[in-house]
């Protein structure tokens, strides 16, 4: 296994808002609601679930329910969130419209 050493992401307000949005999978038959609360982005998961995210690289951030990285599309819009941790590896969620 290779690693390449990358800064710490430091994402700006407008940077947190492209990430805004409702994500589903119907793997894990839920929807994550992912918004910015005073300055830091917080997924929510219904009835009452709530994690905020810390930035730990372009696209990727850590929470308590595992490691995020936002996906990209050919126009590099945000279209997918994929979710990893010791139980499951990249379960993608896609970006309703």
């Amino acid at each position: 296994m290779v690693f390449d050493r990358v800064d710490r992401a430091r994402p700006t307000p407008a940077q947190l808002e492209e990430y805004r949005g409702t994500y589903v999978s119907d793997e894990a038959e839920t929807s994550l609601t992912v918004v910015v609360e005073d300055g830091a982005l917080v997924v929510r998961r219904r009835p009452a679930s709530r994690w905020v995210l810390t930035p730990l690289y372009v696209d990727g951030f850590d929470a308590p329910l595992g490691g995020l990285r936002f996906v990209r599309d050919a126009q590099g819009l945000v279209a997918e969130l994929s979710v990893s941790n010791s139980r499951v590896w990249d379960m993608r969620f896609k970006r309703l419209p």
